[in-house]
This record gives C-alpha cells, structure tokens and sequence, in this order.
C-alpha cells in the first residue's frame, strides 16, 4: 500500500508539473500572438498614415494644376476678347485702325526662331502662317513680326541682303515675299532635289535593332526633302536616278548635283557624266603621261636556264678583311677588300 501511494503521489506531481508547462506554453503563446498583433497594427497604422499623406499630396498637386488650368484659360479668354474687341472697333471705326494694329502687335505672344539643323523651311513657313493667322497678325505687320522672332543669325543673313539691294535698303523695309524668297533660297532644300533623292535612293538598309516603326519613320522623314510629288516624267525619273547611284564616281556625282531637278534629264546626265569622265582621264593622260612603260619579255633560253635553282638564283657572299687603326685615341674600321663566291 505504501508503495501504491508514493507511486499515485508521483503521478499526481508529474501531471501537475505538466499541466504548469502547459500553462506557461500557453500563456508564452498568448504573449507572442499579442506582441504580433501590435506589430501588425503599428504598420497598419503606418501604411494608413503614408496612404493619407500620399492622398494629401495628390489632392494639393490637383488644386494647383486646377488653378493653372483656370488662369490659362481665363488668360486665354482675356487674350481672345481683347482681339475680338480690337476686331471689333476696327469695324466700327476704320480711321483708327492704326491704334488697332498697334493693339494687336502689343498682345501678339513670342514665336520660336527658325532653326535649319531641326526643321525644314516648308514646315517653319507653314507654321508661321497659322500663327500669324490664328493671332490676327495684319498683313503689313507680318514682317515685322517675322524678324523680331528670328535669332542673330537670319536677321544678319536678312540685313546683309537688305543693303546689297539695288537701291540699298534697310531690313525693316522688307516686304514678306522678300523675306520668304531669301529663306527659301538659302533653306529650302528643293534646290538640291537630285542629291536628297541619291541619299534616299542609296541609303536601303535597315538599321541594327531598328524596328519596322522607326525604320518606316525614317523613310517618310527623309522623303520630306526629295519633292517626289513634282515628278512630271517617272520613267525619265527612275532611268536618271538609276544611272546616278550606279556611277560610282565621285567628281561626275559633284557634277550632277550642282544642276536642279527640272534642268536634270536622264539624257542629259549621261552626257555631264561621259565628259566629266572624259575630261577627267584627258588630265590625268596629260600629268602622267599617256605611253604605256616598257614589258621586259623572257626568251625560251632564259626559262631553260632558270630550272637550275643554283644558276638562276646565285647566293653571294661577301667577305670583308678589317684592319683596326688607333688615330688620336679612336678607333676606325676600313674595308680593305671584297670578294664573291657561290654557295
């Protein structure tokens, strides 16, 4: 009996000790479930904060695009009323025109300068006249505003063929046609039609790593400058151009490039090319000569006597006696005598 109840009493102590383990897991469990949940709740707090603070920031970044968009457009209704009131009391009062115009030049807004490395005259010009239009510029105003707009560069180009005129005149008298004549002849490249159709004609193959996209950009943005809607005669066109990329030749192509397209057939290339070739192999005939140089020919006993390799190529040796002499201190190697030998 004694032994039964220390055994029940061990027991009873091992199921107490477990059940405290137990408990002390479960209480260690609670605390971490705990300590997670307020770690989860800290970042939730956190991303709601950011989340709120990114809203903030966008609604403030709307307002102020909201009122740019406002002032914009009640500058732009400020701007097209006080055109429309100028229009207006040009109207109803014809004699005050001139303080009209002046109103209008006064309101006109900046126009960017034409810049031939970026964009073609064509396209400038094109431009010009939709804002001089859409800004009711008068038309003897244009010029003005034309050269007001332009960089140092064109107003010199502008002012030097302004007083090389017959009376010379100033720029500022300058009719637009004038301007535009000027441009045109040292801009537009329709001048050089036939070499911007070599470039496009020569220049074939697709790019490394140009997609079809880019590749048919190209293309359209070289045939700007090739004027192909001019071509009058596209046989007399295909022939000529054919025959200038297959020249190959760098002073007939020099040749043809400098006449227009309109002065340029096909049968007439042909002829600038034969005498530009002609005239170039005459030059040369004539600095170097045009005799043709000498060709030492083998005779049948020559070739015989040239399978013995020992006779048709002679190895020479040359032996060479020195003898030292002491002049001042230096000494001085002298050739005394040579002699030759096969080997």
């Amino acid at each position: 009996m004694g032994d039964t109840a220390e055994l029940l009493k061990l027991i009873t102590q091992q199921m107490q000790q477990q059940a405290q383990q137990h408990k002390e897991d479960k209480e260690r469990q609670q605390q971490q479930m705990e300590m997670q949940a307020q770690r989860l709740q800290q970042q939730m707090e956190m991303q709601a904060q950011q989340h709120k603070e990114e809203m903030e920031q966008q609604r403030k970044l709307m307002d102020l695009q909201t009122k740019q968009y406002q002032a914009d457009k009640e500058q732009q209704s400020l701007h097209h009323q006080q055109q429309l009131d100028v229009m207006m009391e040009v109207i109803r009062d014809p004699a005050g025109a001139g303080v009209a115009t002046t109103t209008v030049s006064s309101a006109i807004p900046p126009f960017e300068a034409f810049d031939a490395s970026s964009e073609l005259w064509p396209d400038y010009w094109s431009r010009f006249q939709t804002f001089v239009s859409a800004n009711a510029v008068p038309d003897q105003r244009r010029p003005q505003v034309f050269l007001t707009n332009q960089d140092n560069t064109v107003y010199r180009q502008l002012s030097t063929l302004a007083t090389q005129m017959s009376p010379p005149r100033e720029i500022n008298s300058l009719t637009l046609d004038e301007i535009v004549n000027f441009m045109k002849e040292q801009f537009d490249p329709k001048r050089f039609t036939v070499r911007e159709r070599f470039k496009f004609w020569s220049d074939m193959q697709r790019k490394p790593g140009e997609t079809l996209q880019e590749l048919a950009a190209r293309i359209r943005q070289d045939a700007a400058t090739c004027d192909f809607p001019s071509i009058k005669d596209p046989q007399d066109e295909a022939l000529r151009q054919r025959f200038i990329c297959s020249v190959n030749n760098e002073a007939v192509l020099k040749a043809l490039f400098k006449i227009k397209d309109d002065d340029l057939t096909f049968a007439k290339a042909v002829h600038i090319a034969t005498e530009t070739e002609d005239a170039a192999k005459v030059a040369k005939e004539t600095v170097f000569g045009s005799k043709p140089r000498p060709v030492h020919k083998l005779r049948a006993r020559d070739i015989k006597s040239s399978k013995s390799p020992r006779q048709a190529h002679p190895r020479v040796s040359v032996v060479v006696k020195t003898t030292r002499l002491q002049n001042a201190g230096s000494k001085t190697l002298t050739v005394t005598g040579a002699k030759s030998r096969d080997t």
